[in-house]
């Protein structure tokens, strides 16, 4: 049906831009159902569970994550508390500075956006976890967010850490230091 991914993803965000009145008469129920007003607050009567519906929601958090104005918010935390991956706190800042970009996007895909949510969907795309596109991603997400280093700061990070190369595998580490004829050494 869909060619490739891309296309998949552009027909999502055409059937959510549509007022509810042209959408499936099974999404109109749904709203008119739910009390809704309009289809903005309309969820998705199902969740994304396919890989391609999380491809697509990666690619949507990268986009509202890369947005000037919350790269903006996310460098002022990182002054004050470092990135996300230098464990030195900020953490509840940077979930509710995350939960601006997530909150929107989830409902798109089902989920509530909330942080619960945010925890639901994050245990239903584990499974997914391997495959090389939808960890590329994953990896895109935690650099661009702080919580995993680039490949710059950690090339600058293993040039400042002490090198132990050569030194042994751990095996036999200290029984120079015991005589044999000690006790200590059987």
């Amino acid at each position: 049906m869909f060619d490739d991914l891309d296309e998949l993803c552009d027909t999502i965000n055409d059937l959510e831009s549509k007022p509810v009145s042209s959408q499936p008469a099974q999404a109109n129920a749904a709203v008119i159902s739910s009390g809704a007003d309009s289809a903005a607050r309309a969820e998705p009567t199902s969740r994304a569970s396919t890989l391609e519906e999380f491809l697509c929601m990666q690619r949507d958090l990268l986009e509202g994550f890369a947005e000037p104005a919350f790269q903006k918010e996310l460098t002022k935390l990182n002054l004050l508390y470092g990135k996300g991956f230098e464990d030195r706190g900020g953490e509840d800042e940077r979930a509710r500075l995350f939960l601006k970009v997530q909150g929107a996007v989830m409902p798109k895909y089902g989920y509530s956006g909330t942080q619960a949510g945010v925890l639901e969907m994050l245990a239903v795309a584990a499974r997914f976890n391997g495959n090389p596109e939808f960890d590329s991603n994953r990896l895109k997400l935690n650099v661009l967010l702080g919580l995993a280093p680039s490949a710059e700061e950690k090339a600058a990070m293993d040039a400042s850490a002490p090198d132990f190369a050569g030194k042994g595998s751990g095996k036999s580490k200290g029984k120079a230091l015991l005589q044999r004829d000690s006790g200590w050494s059987r």
